[in-house]
């Protein structure tokens, strides 16, 4: 209200009667500056919105998450009333298009997950990830499952129900030994943390890696796992994934700010140790992976992208190989003069790198020969089809 008690709305009125009929110019620049003003309030009362809806969402995350069991008894997997096929194809394409930096985005991701206790307690009784050999057999059978989901459509192709049902089984298998063991049962909350493992860096990491989309597909990518989620038992008030990448981002932002940069810091030996044996069981699937290297740059990512910037996140860059820091920087030119997507050559690079980790999960798939290497004959093939699920 004005000094007069007008309101906006009033004043606006009153000033355009006033405007002289031979200044057209005025009167157009009264009424952008209306809807400019519009526009912004618009903005705002978004945003707002946005971050209420954010704040609630971490709350459920992090306080009756942790209370809330994953759903993974029943197999009958039938895809969410919200599915969108358009969609949901926009966000496979995203990865198509992409799969080199989000590939790299997932494996940091992964990474990551090794320094949340919760997590790291369920992975170590089920005893697959303590040597570079089952550690290979268990994240490759990890990809293989992600590119089924990535490749195939839902409601056309039996082997993608297939394989969320394989998945969701090994997870209740899983959760129910550690259980009984005395390790505490997975909750909705650690399955919203795996969640981050998949697409938290794809969505705050964008600029660094190189990643490039539409809006579209990135509205869709975050509904990929959105439904994704919803399938391997997560209660959508809990799925990490929201109803807009705006709120999926600043989620995940909060997510790496309150829980996994603490915990980096917190866990570091475990987070170290398993990383390693991670990296290295995944050497036969790319051999410029080094431990060394890959965890300096897992954890350059993260504080570069956090908002929080109390951590205390340290690379030990002296202590490391000549041939580490060598890979290391090597990785962070790609990402910032290679596929970066403000030079024009990206689009050659980008398919480049792409052809090559296609060339690799192949090549991982039918002729493993770097695993026969590593790990022998027997122990390099991996089915994710022989776990039968009826």
């Amino acid at each position: 209200m004005n000094e007069v008690g007008e309101s906006r709305e009033q004043l606006s009125v009153r000033m355009y009667k006033e405007v002289d009929s031979r200044s057209p110019l005025l009167y157009v620049l009264l009424n952008v500056r209306e809807q400019i003003g519009f526009t912004v309030e618009v903005q705002i009362e978004k945003r707002t919105v946005y971050k209420n809806s954010v704040k609630k969402r971490l709350q459920n995350l992090l306080n009756d998450g942790r209370n809330a069991s994953v759903h993974t008894d029943s197999l009958d997997i039938d895809l969410p009333s919200f599915y969108d096929p358009e969609r949901f194809r926009l966000g496979q394409q995203a990865f198509y298009n992409n799969v080199f930096t989000m590939m790299i985005a997932k494996l940091s991701g992964l990474l990551t997950l090794f320094a949340v206790p919760t997590i790291v307690d369920v992975i170590v009784f089920t005893k697959q990830s303590n040597i570079p050999c089952t550690a290979f057999q268990r994240y490759v059978s990890t990809i293989f499952h992600t590119f089924v989901w990535y490749e195939k459509e839902p409601e056309k192709q039996k082997e993608f129900l297939q394989s969320l049902k394989i998945v969701r089984r090994k997870h209740c298998v899983a959760f129910h030994r550690s259980f009984n063991a005395g390790i505490r049962k997975a909750s909705q909350t650690d399955m919203a943390l795996a969640q981050f493992g998949f697409i938290g860096f794809i969505l705050l990491g964008t600029e660094q890696l190189g990643i490039y989309t539409t809006d579209e597909e990135m509205d869709g990518l975050v509904h990929f796992w959105r439904v994704i989620g919803c399938a391997l038992g997560m209660e959508d008030k809990y799925n990490l994934c929201m109803e807009t990448v705006e709120e999926t981002r600043a989620l995940c932002s909060k997510i790496l700010d309150e829980v996994f940069l603490p915990s980096l810091v917190n866990s570091k030996k475990i987070f170290n140790d398993m990383g390693h044996v991670l990296l290295k069981g995944l050497w036969p699937v790319n051999p410029y992976l080094d431990p060394h290297a890959f965890t300096a740059f897992t954890l350059h990512l993260a504080s570069s992208v956090a908002t929080n910037n109390n951590h205390s996140i340290n690379i030990d860059y002296q202590s490391m190989p000549q041939y580490s820091k060598f890979i290391f920087n090597l990785q962070l030119f790609v990402h910032r003069y290679l596929i970066a997507t403000n030079y024009w050559w990206s689009v050659i690079f980008r398919k480049f790198f792409n052809s090559q980790m296609r060339l690799a999960i192949y090549l991982t798939e039918h002729f493993p020969f770097l695993a026969y290497w590593s790990f022998g004959v027997k122990q390099s093939h991996v089915n994710i089809y022989r776990y039968n699920v009826k």
